[in-house]
């Protein structure tokens, strides 16, 4: 882009940004936003400016002894977490943790460590995004999904997967969730869910013995790891 500049003068330009699944899909949701003009960008802009300050005034914060890098880490952390919420979309009645910019998807580990940390800045929008991770799932094991509803995770003998509980700890998110915020509302509505997809784990990924398994090693964590066979990624 080429921006020119009088000599002791100023100049500016804004950039709007959107995804598509090709060039013309993107040019679509150019034209169709909310956003397509400079006014409602800096309109949008200043409001975004609104909820941050909103934000960074309960927002927990890292002080005293600690290093500056790690009271720093903590602030890097809610910034990734909330740049990283997707809109409402396709199957997501709510906003949800895409995780990646690159490549957004739900995975129930991942989103419940983000919501748990999130929590500590935003409790409100914590509790919303933490049901809405098992409200929206295509089935009670809450597996890996993008937006449209296409699965992210597909075992060789063609199981659609998820994460299991021991990996982010989503009952530890609840948990903890609960006990600051006191909300048996939230918790009563989250149970049912929750208790599901335990359930579906100790039925339909429980050895012998009662020791927990997986199907692939995408969904046990193990990403790649040889003992599960090339075929089993």
């Amino acid at each position: 882009f080429t921006v020119p500049v009088v000599s002791s003068g100023n100049s500016s330009m804004l950039f709007l940004m959107a995804r598509g699944a090709s060039c013309a899909a993107v040019s679509t949701a150019l034209s169709d936003g909310d956003l397509s003009t400079p006014g409602a960008m800096l309109q949008h802009r200043a409001s975004l400016k609104e909820d941050d300050g909103r934000f960074w005034k309960s927002a927990a914060r890292v002080s005293g002894a600690w290093p500056a890098a790690w009271q720093s880490g903590l602030i890097y952390d809610f910034n990734n977490i909330r740049l990283n919420l997707q809109p409402a979309k396709g199957i997501f009645k709510d906003m949800w943790d895409g995780m990646q910019v690159g490549y957004p998807r739900v995975v129930v580990a991942e989103s419940s460590m983000d919501y748990l940390t999130l929590s500590y800045g935003n409790m409100d929008l914590a509790k919303r995004l933490f049901f809405g991770l098992f409200r929206d799932a295509i089935a009670v094991n809450v597996p890996c999904v993008h937006e449209d509803g296409q699965p992210n995770l597909v075992c060789v003998d063609g199981s659609v997967g998820g994460t299991p509980p021991c990996w982010g700890g989503p009952f530890i998110t609840a948990l903890s969730i609960y006990r600051r915020s006191g909300d048996k509302q939230w918790l009563e509505a989250l149970y049912p869910k929750m208790g599901a997809y335990i359930e579906f784990w100790t039925t339909n990924r429980s050895l012998t013995g009662g020791y927990s398994s997986a199907r692939c090693s995408w969904e046990g964590g193990a990403d790649d790891e040889p003992r599960w066979g090339w075929k089993q990624t």
